[in-house]
């Protein structure tokens, strides 16, 4: 199952419906509302779970508040590749996401 780091608290939510019903109605609020220690202590309890199963290197494929993943995946000594979800408009794009330029999401 795939699991992104700040989404551990929302696995298994609305997993009975359409892919664009659960990114717009469920998933991008959700992490839309998400604060910096949400990501941390997400990203803390996912991390556990990946040491617990033997993963040690691993790609995360998006998400918001990476420093506070990259503070985490560091305490826990796991090795990952972090990229930052990047989107500026589409049907139900979150508008607390509107305000972040290219050059805020490259670090």
């Amino acid at each position: 199952m795939f699991t992104p780091l700040n989404s551990l608290a929302a696995r298994g939510i609305a997993d009975d419906v359409d892919l664009m019903t659960w990114l717009h109605e469920w998933i991008w609020p959700y992490e839309s509302n998400m604060t910096e220690e949400d990501s941390y202590i997400s990203t803390l309890l996912c991390g556990i779970e990946l040491i617990h199963t033997g993963v040690t290197c691993f790609a995360q494929t998006g998400g918001q508040c990476v420093s506070e993943m990259a503070r985490a995946v560091e305490l826990l000594g796991l090795r990952p590749c972090l990229v930052e979800s990047i989107m500026d408009c589409g049907e139900g794009f979150p508008l607390s996401w509107a305000g972040r330029t290219t050059d805020d999401c490259i670090q």
